[in-house]
């Protein structure tokens, strides 16, 4: 089992730190967040130190703290889903206003047009 756990660790690692053109930094780095507690787990199953690549891509030593000290991954999940939910929703009041306030204008504008012909038309 420990020689698996090892494994995945190297082959993890070496995804982390291949130096493909196409990995910008950037992806590397979100890589990295990503994989933090799978790396975590993986030391604690089998007392392997903390990957090197963490880091080499930036990381501190405060941030490398267990699980149990930050918010759990379902918390984290159901944050997104509220945020996903509330950007939603203002996205469609921000729909719904813009079009009340196109509707508004093109109603000022034949309002407007009307009342210019009728100038023109009456004596």
């Amino acid at each position: 089992m420990k020689s698996c756990i090892a494994d995945v660790n190297t082959y993890l690692t070496n995804i982390i730190e291949t130096h493909d053109s196409l990995l910008t930094v950037s992806v590397r780095q979100h890589l990295a967040d990503k994989l933090k507690p799978i790396f975590y787990m993986l030391n604690r199953l089998e007392g392997v130190l903390e990957s090197d690549s963490l880091l080499k891509q930036g990381e501190n030593l405060s941030s490398n703290l267990p699980l149990r000290n930050q918010p759990t991954l379902l918390e984290d999940e159901n944050a997104k889903l509220k945020r996903k939910s509330r950007d939603q929703e203002l996205d469609a009041n921000l729909r719904i206003a813009r079009v009340e306030k196109a509707r508004k204008k093109e109603l000022r504008d034949a309002q407007i047009s009307l009342e210019a012909k009728k100038a023109l038309f009456l004596p």
